[in-house]
């Protein structure tokens, strides 16, 4: 007899099943044809190469939108490699929270970005 309180599987689920190489292939198709990313990142090249920046200065500014938008995918990965026998409990402790604070999270990143493309868009609007 099952668990009636047991969730259903989740693509998570379906996900931990497949195998390191067919989950980097899909990692990688994913990034190709993510359009979010590729926003956010040709508009962080054009901001970058807008400002009035020298090229070492350019290359410092890119680095640092590079490693800002990874800190938190490269993070798991250094604690997993760091500290393997307890990663799985560390991981799942973050996940718990940020599956509790979803909704704060997604609402504060979304102003931000709203506050910032709308005083941006008013700037260039007005001079």
């Amino acid at each position: 007899m099952s668990d009636l309180d047991e969730l259903p599987l989740t693509w998570e689920a379906h996900l931990n099943r497949v195998g390191p190489w067919l989950t980097f292939g899909i990692g990688v198709l994913w990034l190709l044809v993510s359009g979010k990313l590729w926003m956010f990142t040709l508009s962080a090249i054009g901001i970058i190469n807008s400002a009035d920046l020298g090229t070492l200065q350019r290359l410092l500014a890119y680095t640092f939108y590079l490693v800002g938008s990874q800190i938190l995918i490269g993070l798991p990965i250094v604690v997993c490699i760091i500290l393997p026998g307890r990663s799985a409990s560390i991981l799942k402790a973050w996940s718990d929270l940020l599956t509790k604070y979803y909704r704060p999270i997604i609402i504060s990143i979304s102003s931000i970005f709203s506050f910032y493309f709308l005083w941006h868009g008013l700037y260039k609007l007005f001079t």
